[in-house]
């Protein structure tokens, strides 16, 4: 009875410092995954490479070549390494660069542990549910705006097309087709980015299924991405006949139903495709033969160090963000006094489902007649205080939402500071056009209780030098809040400069921020 007891508490604490890694993997990732559409599928990923894995623990035993001291430093390094990492992921969660260092040391941990208990080959067998959360980490937000914005040019442009060669009137204006009962936007739901990722997730999960090399793999991998392109024009030219046939108003009954069935025709392609062209990877006889691994459990004491190690990065970190605290959540938030009085001032009504795109605590927006020739249009968001609070906040910029609309980007000016009742804003500073007509848009995100945002030494750029500065401060969960301010008509950019830097303090302010 000892034995059996022995064995189970053995390998309990083998799997414990695995839990641990991957469960502050899962907390980060959970973030984007909740909020961003795009990343919904990770929720599945977990669990199929649980599946996979235990798939192949099967046939790994004849595989293995005994301990491989080499690769026990690899993993001791990347264990050291995650402190520092998971140190700047609290202060700055929505950096890419964490994410993707999170997720590389801890899937590097997991495989140099395996190579150094069964070797290279065993780890190799393990490679793919090892790494197959990596299809699932969010892309650098740069690189994903530039690919959301010319997918979307691309599908109004071929869409476009479509309709002219089976006789319906359209033109492109950036990412908006234009019927002839109305502009239709081709957004960064419809750009083509969610099938990109979803049919990238399902390429991978058949090619594990089917045991294909490497090859076949990469082969069903392109299969899958051109099938997911292909069919995402189809649904926005469908959208649009049922647009130009039924009314604009129709397109919102058929717009998810369309997005789930493309899902659903890519995966099924995808699945004759690997089933009808693609064989599977041989078998080799060895790994026919396999029952089971013949691997001793991890050494007690490796296990338990490793354990303690995570907890000590948790409870380290946590302890020591919580000392800064104290200080760091009494200082400015933005307040707006609507400038009701201005001409043709109205407040302008947000979509149900661009606020639940938002996930925001508070989103307000108006417009006014500024002058003669030019019309203000002011979007005031705040989150609160909380752990997604700057990863929700960032999913948002000017450069995603007004393209999607129909503005043209043209350039990035240089980032000014303008003064505010209470003090002065940083704001980046874009220029758009929209049927010829300039668009000045000035852009700021404020963090509410920054007590260094007018610290000299402290960077407030979201580099990653500032990304480091915030956690040796210890500044985390603060609440966000954005301005946007566009600017339609008017002269040139410097003028329109020097209208806000002389209206904006009539109506925007910092005021005490109320402590947490």
């Amino acid at each position: 009875m000892i034995r059996p007891a022995r064995a189970q508490w053995t390998a309990i604490v083998a799997l414990l410092p695995f839990l641990l890694a991957w469960g502050l993997l899962l907390q980060h990732l959970s973030i984007p995954w909740s909020l961003a559409p795009n990343y919904r599928f990770g929720w599945l990923v977990p669990a199929l490479a649980l599946y996979f894995l235990h798939r192949r623990w099967a046939s790994a035993a004849a595989l293995s070549s005994g301990p491989n001291p080499g690769a026990f430093p690899a993993a001791l390094v990347c264990a050291l390494l995650l402190l520092p990492v998971w140190w700047v992921r609290v202060a700055a969660p929505d950096w890419s660069v964490v994410s993707y260092a999170l997720a590389g040391l801890v899937t590097g941990w997991t495989f140099f542990l395996f190579a150094w208990r069964g070797g290279w080959r065993f780890a190799g067998h393990f490679a793919s549910p090892i790494f197959l959360i990596l299809c699932a980490v969010p892309w650098p937000q740069r690189i994903e705006i530039a690919i959301t914005q010319s997918l979307s040019r691309w599908v109004a442009t071929m869409t476009v097309e479509m309709l002219q060669w089976t006789g319906i009137a359209a033109e492109r204006a950036g990412n908006l087709i234009s019927l002839s009962n109305g502009p239709l936007e081709v957004s960064s739901a419809c750009s083509g980015v969610r099938s990109l990722q979803a049919m990238l997730m399902v390429s991978l999960v058949l090619g594990e299924v089917r045991q294909l090399s490497i090859a076949r793999r990469t082969l069903l991998i392109a299969s899958g991405l051109a099938l997911a392109l292909g069919f995402n024009v189809w649904r926005n030219y469908f959208l649009s006949v049922v647009a130009y046939s039924r009314g604009l108003e129709a397109v919102d009954q058929w717009h998810d139903a369309a997005g789930l069935c493309i899902l659903l025709l890519s995966t099924l392609l995808l699945v004759y495709v690997s089933g009808r062209w693609m064989a599977p990877r041989a078998v080799e006889p060895t790994e026919a033969r396999a029952v089971g691994p013949a691997l001793r459990s991890y050494p007690l004491g490796m296990s338990a160090g490793f354990a303690a190690w995570f907890l000590v990065i948790a409870a380290g970190t946590e302890a020591w963000y919580r000392g800064h605290e104290d200080r760091a959540m009494r200082t400015s938030r933005l307040a707006i006094a609507w400038p009701a009085d201005r001409t043709d001032f109205h407040f302008q009504q947000i979509p149900d489902d661009a606020l639940n795109l938002l996930v925001a605590t508070e989103a307000r927006a108006a417009s006014w007649k500024e002058a003669p020739d030019s019309r203000w249009i002011l979007a005031a968001v705040r989150w609160a205080p909380g752990e997604s609070c700057t990863q929700a906040a960032r999913l948002h910029f000017p450069d995603v939402c007004l393209p999607a609309v129909g503005n043209i980007f043209v350039r990035d000016l240089p980032d000014t500071m303008i003064p505010v009742r209470g003090g002065a804003l940083r704001f980046r500073v874009s220029e758009f056009v929209n049927r010829g007509t300039a668009i000045y848009v000035l852009y700021c995100l404020h963090e509410e209780s920054n007590r260094d945002q007018n610290a000299p030494g402290l960077r407030q750029d979201w580099s990653g030098w500032s990304r480091i500065q915030r956690a040796l401060v210890g500044q985390r969960n603060l609440g966000q809040q954005n301005l946007t301010l566009a600017i339609v008509g008017g002269e040139d950019v410097s003028e329109a400069l020097r209208q806000v830097t002389r209206r904006l303090p009539d109506f925007v302010a910092l005021v005490p921020a109320p402590g947490r």
